[in-house]
């Protein structure tokens, strides 16, 4: 493993609580494993994406990051994990992307009714190899300020989503406007 690997995983793993620690260590592996496996395939043309894993494998670290339950049915409660934030119970709905580097194009869209029902959005911007590059959160009441108005004749927007675009300059946005905060990696 690189240096810099190694220096991610550890940077990581100190920000997840001890029980999770080992946990991690053990999806780390595996997911290498699968991913070499799964290139195996790619190679060969039997698949042509990588997206299987790392929906599920996001919501568990981020929950493991922020001390948060994920949920049973999580289709039908429009969030993925439960916490405590000043002993109130916080919901949060995690969207992961799979990107080649930190400030490559993606959307992430959100439930309309997210908005309502005051849940938190988590992002996490991960490579194919699984590889964290970002996690962030943003909170339910910078989500309407962070989301692109859209100027299609049918927009998503309709369909009951909101989208999160991200980009170089959307992020520098973000950031400027204090609409995000970084879980990982810290800033």
């Amino acid at each position: 493993m690189s240096e810099e690997k190694w220096a991610t995983e550890k940077a990581l793993k100190q920000m997840i609580s001890k029980k999770n620690q080992g946990k991690f260590d053990e999806s780390q592996k595996s997911l290498r494993k699968i991913n070499i496996e799964r290139n195996k395939l790619k190679d060969n043309d039997v698949i042509r994406s990588n997206k299987l894993i790392s929906p599920d494998y996001c919501e568990w670290l981020v929950g493991a990051i922020i001390n948060a339950e994920r949920t049973q049915e999580t289709n039908n409660e429009g969030y993925d994990l439960v916490g405590k934030v000043n002993g109130k119970e916080k919901k949060y709905e995690v969207k992961s992307r799979q990107v080649d580097h930190l400030n490559q194009q993606t959307i992430f869209h959100l439930k309309r009714e997210s908005l309502k029902n005051n849940i938190d959005l988590i992002c996490v911007l991960i490579r194919p190899n699984y590889e964290i590059l970002g996690i962030f959160l943003v909170e339910n009441h910078n989500i309407e300020k962070a989301t692109v108005k859209e100027n299609k004749k049918h927009p998503s927007s309709a369909l009951g989503r909101v989208n999160l675009a991200w980009n170089k300059k959307r992020r520098d946005y973000y950031e400027q406007k204090r609409l995000i905060k970084w879980y990982y990696p810290s800033r």
